[in-house]
C-alpha cells in the first residue's frame, strides 16, 4: 500500500477496545469526583465575539471546556470581576438564570410574582420565566427560595423538563428508590449519559451541585440534545452504512469533512464522546480513541485522522457486497482490503478469513 500501508503499521496493531463504563464517561463522572480528571482533552475553544477568561479556573480542570462553551455562548458569566466561582455552589436563582439564557424564555408579566420571595430579585425576571415554562417549582409554600443551594436531585428535574428528554432504560442507583419524587429525572439523566452516580452505584442525590459541576452537566444537556444515531444494530444496518460510505464519504452519523478536524469541533458538531481512551503510550505513534456508540475515532494527537467500527463478516460475504478491492495491504500484525474512492478510502482489516474492522480515512493522512 505504500505511504498507506505504512502509516496503517503504526496503530492497526493498537486497537482500543470500547466498552462504555460509569467509571470512564467524559464529562459525566468527572463532573461528580475529583477522583478521575484523565480526560482534559475534552477542552475546546468556542469561536465568539465573547472572549470571557475566568482567572479561577484551572486550566486542567475537567470542567474548563464546558465553563469555555457556556461563557462563549453568554450563558454562564461569572461574577463580574473574572471570577467564575469555580468551587462555590450553586444556588437556585443562579440556575433560573442559567437555563434562560440558553431557552430565551419570556415572563408573562400579567401574571404577577408566583413567589413572595422574589420580589426586587436579581434573577426575579428569569425566575418568573422558568417558573412559568414548568421548569421549576417553589417548595409549595409559595416560596422559591432563590438564594438557596441547589442540590442534585433539584438538578435532575430541571433538566430532564428544560431539555424534554426522555429514558431509555430501568434506573439502577441503589439511593433512589421507585416512587421517590425525582427517580424519572435521575434515571433519564443516567440513560442519556448526562450524570452519573458513584462507584458504589448511588446518586448522592441530597449533595449540592457546585458551579462547575453544573457546567458540565448543563453542556452535557446540550450536547446529548442532539439527533444522531451512533449504533449499528444489524448486519444489514452496516451494510447500508457501508454502501453509503463507498458512495459519498458518509460514515454512519459522521460527515467526510470530520476527518482532519480537531476534537473540539467534533464535539461541537457530535456532542461529548461516550469514551475518551489515552494512547496505550506515549513514545510510540498511537492514537487516542474518542468512542460515540459503536463508531470510533482515532485522533493524532486530537485531529480526527480515521473513524472506525468492528465488523465479523467473512472475506467473501465482503467481496459480495463491494466487489474486488483496488489494493490489497497490511504488515506483520493486519491485512486489509483497500476500497479507493478519489480524496477517500474505506480500509477494511482481516484475518483468519474473517473482516474485522472497517475504516474510511483520507489518502493525505498517509
Amino acid at each position: 500500500m505504500g505511504k498507506k500501508t505504512s502509516k496503517a503499521k503504526n496503530f492497526f496493531g493498537l486497537v482500543i477496545t470500547a466498552a462504555l463504563a460509569t467509571t470512564t464517561m467524559v464529562g459525566t463522572v468527572n463532573a461528580e469526583t475529583t477522583t478521575k480528571t484523565n480526560f482534559n482533552e475534552n477542552s475546546y475553544k468556542v469561536v465568539s465575539n465573547n472572549d470571557t477568561v475566568f482567572t479561577d479556573v484551572p486550566k486542567d480542570h475537567w470542567s474548563k471546556d464546558a465553563i469555555d462553551y457556556l461563557a462563549a455562548a453568554g450563558i454562564y458569566k461569572g461574577y463580574g470581576n473574572g471570577k467564575f466561582g469555580f468551587g462555590d455552589n450553586i444556588t437556585r436563582g443562579q440556575v433560573a438564570s442559567l437555563v434562560n439564557r440558553h431557552l430565551g424564555l419570556i415572563a408573562d408579566d400579567k401574571q404577577g410574582n408566583m413567589f413572595s420571595d422574589i420580589a426586587n430579585h436579581m434573577f426575579e425576571k428569569d425566575i418568573k420565566a422558568i417558573a412559568q415554562a414548568g421548569i421549576m417549582t417553589g417548595d409549595g409554600t409559595g416560596t422559591f427560595r432563590p438564594d438557596d443551594v441547589l442540590t442534585r436531585y433539584e438538578m435532575a428535574v430541571i433538566l430532564q423538563k428544560a431539555f424534554h428528554l426522555e429514558s431509555k432504560e430501568q434506573g439502577k442507583f441503589k439511593d433512589v428508590p421507585k416512587g421517590h419524587w425525582a427517580y424519572e429525572a435521575v434515571n433519564t439523566l443516567r440513560s442519556n449519559r448526562i450524570a452519573q452516580g458513584d462507584e458504589a452505584g448511588n446518586f448522592n442525590g441530597n449533595t449540592f451541585v457546585k458551579r462547575e459541576q453544573y457546567a458540565q452537566f448543563f453542556y452535557n444537556a446540550i450536547a446529548k440534545n442532539r439527533d444522531y444515531n451512533f449504533n449499528i444494530n444489524s448486519k444489514e444496518e452496516l451494510k447500508q452504512m457501508l454502501t453509503t460510505a463507498l458512495e459519498n464519504g458518509m460514515f454512519g452519523p459522521f460527515k467526510l469533512n470530520s476527518l482532519g478536524k480537531d476534537l473540539s469541533d467534533v464535539k461541537k458538531e457530535y456532542g461529548v464522546p461516550d469514551v475518551l481512551k489515552k494512547a496505550s503510550c506515549t513514545e510510540c505513534d498511537a492514537p487516542n480513541t474518542a468512542v460515540y456508540g459503536n463508531y470510533n475515532i482515532d485522533m493524532y494527537p486530537s485531529d480526527a485522522r480515521y473513524i472506525w467500527v468492528k465488523m465479523d463478516i467473512t472475506i467473501n460475504e465482503l467481496k459480495e457486497w463491494f466487489g474486488e478491492p483496488d489494493e490489497i495491504g497490511g504488515d506483520m500484525t493486519s491485512e486489509g482490503f483497500v476500497y479507493n474512492r478519489g480524496s477517500y478510502y474505506l480500509y477494511f482489516s482481516f484475518s483468519d478469513g474473517y473482516i474485522q474492522r472497517a475504516e474510511i480515512s483520507k489518502h493525505e493522512y498517509n
